[in-house]
């Protein structure tokens, strides 16, 4: 279960400190809490704890949750990136008696990131990866705009978006492969998708090295996935909060 709760909690983005600010040097250690609902039929809710692990240096850094990049532009407020990333599986047959059977496993994307600052309050951020190991054969392709507003002191980051999903990766994360049709549980390929979220996070220093972050995320699957044996939720929600100490 622990697999399959962090592996969706990445992939919906909910790992990484959700306001842009220079991020220092050096390694990093912290703890992340998430809970949000489960879209899998047979689960509820879920609360997880998992520890965070980065390293920094220059235009390099590496982190649990969002993989290895690279910066290779930076120049008038655009930033562009080459990235590796993990993709956990995001559920496990022993889950639940409707997922009994069906086998996903750990993949690894690669592709690239671009930032840019519209305005010194607004962000467009996007991603556009393909999986580089042998599990799904998919490409994801995630636009989000961002506005930072504050309140009181804590700034915050008020976002949406979409996230597209090739037929190969979105039967992958809601569909049911020809192999694992059952009783009741039929096979099932949703096709290419288009899943539009919402997001709001905040990143506060408390000193130097000590930064505490948060975020709360909803995304809304289309038919053509929560129509799936295997999803019984339209609308998915997340809520984290973690610390990071950095040396």
């Amino acid at each position: 279960m622990l697999k399959a709760v962090f592996g969706f909690a990445i992939a919906a983005g909910l790992g990484q400190p959700v306001v842009a600010q220079q991020v220092p040097d050096g390694f990093s250690v912290g703890a992340l809490g998430i809970t949000g609902t489960n879209p899998y039929a047979g689960e509820d809710r879920f609360g997880v704890v998992v520890p965070l692990l980065g390293f920094k240096r220059g235009k390099f850094s590496i982190n649990t949750g969002d993989g290895a990049s690279l910066n290779v532009i930076t120049r008038d407020g655009l930033d562009v990136a080459a990235i590796i990333a993990p993709r956990f599986a995001p559920f496990s047959a022993g889950d639940s008696t409707a997922l009994a059977g069906m086998n996903r496993n750990f993949s690894v994307d690669g592709g690239v990131t671009l930032g840019f600052a519209a305005t010194d309050r607004i962000n467009i951020d996007l991603r556009a990866v393909t999986e580089v190991t042998d599990e799904h054969g998919g490409q994801e392709v995630s636009i989000e705009a961002s506005s930072l507003i504050t309140l009181g002191r804590v700034p915050m980051l008020l976002g949406g978006g979409a996230v597209w999903q090739s037929a190969d990766l979105a039967e992958y994360v809601y569909g049911v492969r020809g192999s694992e049709a059952a009783g009741g549980r039929p096979a099932y390929a949703p096709g290419a998708a288009v899943v539009p979220f919402v997001t709001l996070g905040t990143m506060y220093p408390i000193n130097d090295q000590t930064r505490i972050f948060g975020g709360v995320k909803a995304e809304f699957l289309p038919q053509a996935l929560s129509n799936s044996p295997i999803i019984d939720e339209s609308v998915v929600t997340s809520l984290t909060l973690g610390v990071s100490f950095g040396f």
